[in-house]
């Protein structure tokens, strides 16, 4: 019967042990300004060694990023034109080919580019930042 008992109740340190895994748990649920001042160090920190290590890809990142660039000033070009044509002419194929592209461009276009671009310049500026 007391063999029953000790195993429902335990060691006197499992109240401790339930005890200090409360408070962790409240601690966590709190995230401090200064927690989170140490978190952003760390991770610009992790940014900035993956950077430097990654410093030799420069010339690769500034053709992607010219690359990248140049399609979407094509893009942006026949979009333009399409949009002309359509208003003084009043084409229904212009205004049709204007709105495919403009599609394309939101749809396909225009996340690539953003990531491409924040992945070229994000680099200089924080190189800028850092000295």
């Amino acid at each position: 019967m007391f063999s029953l008992l000790k195993g429902i109740f335990g060691k006197g340190d499992n109240g401790e042990k339930l005890l200090d895994a409360g408070i962790k748990g409240i601690d966590a649920l709190f995230f401090t300004s200064e927690e989170k001042s140490q978190a952003s160090q760390k991770l610009l920190t992790t940014f900035i060694d993956f950077q430097k290590a990654t410093q030799s890809q420069n010339i690769a990142r500034r053709y992607l990023a010219f690359g990248v660039t140049f399609i979407w000033l094509i893009l942006v070009i026949a979009i333009a034109s399409f949009a002309v044509i359509a208003s003084f002419a009043g084409s229904e194929g212009a205004t049709a080919a204007k709105d495919a592209l403009m599609t394309l461009m939101g749809n396909y276009v225009f996340y690539p580019f953003s990531g491409i671009m924040a992945f070229y310049f994000l680099t200089h500026a924080l190189r800028a930042k850092n000295g």
